[in-house]
């Protein structure tokens, strides 16, 4: 059974979507109830060396995992920086805990992207895929609240209660494709805000990552992968009208990345894997052209 390992920056209903049909995909059983069930998001949580790290298993013999980096879902938010070394031990430390010595299919989606890129080039023999979701690594043009909140020492965390709240709304809008799916958006919405409210570490570890990870520049990294020493392979699921990681960097991480397999999507936005999870799981799976039930 092959496992996928999706990293998370948020704990949403739709990731469990992916999740779960890739789980039934191959089981020719797949029902519109088995992906609309209406679950909380339930899981467990492994110590790890900054704290507890929440993932959730999903699927016959465990087929897909989520694992949620420092901060987010339930997992401890430590009083630390937040750099790339430390989500990437973070999913080596975790693997280990849970005894997967095999390879796995990782599945990373915008900053999750790039936290699995770091991570399959410095471990690459534990790396069967990779999979890369609306990545975040490449230039971006910043909105102008993140640069000062990354920059300014003293109002940050005076500002950031607010600001937390504020750009969850306005990422959600932006990521968007369809403003005429109120219901889709006001629940991608509401899964957002509830994680804000229930988890305080959440606000330090966003400030922290945006001081800390670079979230547009892991071009060497990206350079690595597409170098001799990987081989495994590399696949991109973009929307070409993602207005957050604009789909004009696909021709930049082509170049980087030689071996790449674009698959270019003509509906969704920014957040076209919680808009339509669904189509996002079967192009994960077409990108590979992998069956679930081959070891």
């Amino acid at each position: 059974m092959k496992l996928f390992v999706f990293v998370g920056v948020w704990a949403t209903l739709s990731t469990l979507y992916q999740m779960g049909y890739l789980q039934l995909l191959g089981s020719g059983h797949l029902s519109r109830s088995d992906l609309t069930a209406d679950h909380g998001f339930i899981g467990k949580r492994v110590r790890t060396a900054y704290g507890w790290t929440h993932y959730a298993l999903e699927g016959p013999a465990n087929s897909a995992q989520l694992a949620l980096l420092y901060g987010r879902g339930f997992s401890d938010g430590p009083d630390t920086a937040h750099t790339a070394p430390l989500f990437t031990s973070q999913i080596a430390e975790l693997l280990f805990a849970l005894n997967i010595t095999h390879k796995v299919h990782l599945v990373g989606t915008s900053m999750g992207a790039a936290v699995v890129s770091v991570f399959a080039d410095q471990y690459p023999t534990h790396v069967a895929s990779l999979t890369l979701i609306s990545p975040a690594g490449l230039p971006v043009e910043k909105p102008f609240l993140v640069q000062f909140l990354s920059s300014v020492p003293v109002l940050d965390q005076i500002l950031l209660a607010g600001f937390t709240r504020i750009e969850m709304r306005r990422s959600a809008h932006r990521g968007w494709s369809n403003p005429d799916d109120t219901e889709g958006l006001n629940r991608n919405i509401r899964e957002c805000l509830l994680e804000v409210d229930r988890n305080p570490a959440l606000r330090r570890a966003l400030l922290s990552t945006l001081k800390n990870f670079p979230l547009d520049d892991i071009k060497n990294v990206y350079r690595s992968l597409g170098s001799v020493h990987t081989t495994f392979p590399v696949n991109a699921i973009w929307s070409i009208d993602d207005a957050t990681t604009p789909f004009h960097n696909s021709e930049l991480l082509k170049q980087l990345i030689p071996r790449l397999n674009l698959v270019a999507l003509e509906v969704g936005g920014h957040s076209v894997s919680q808009e339509f999870p669904v189509l996002t799981a079967r192009s994960i799976v077409s990108g590979l052209s992998c069956d679930l039930h081959t070891k």
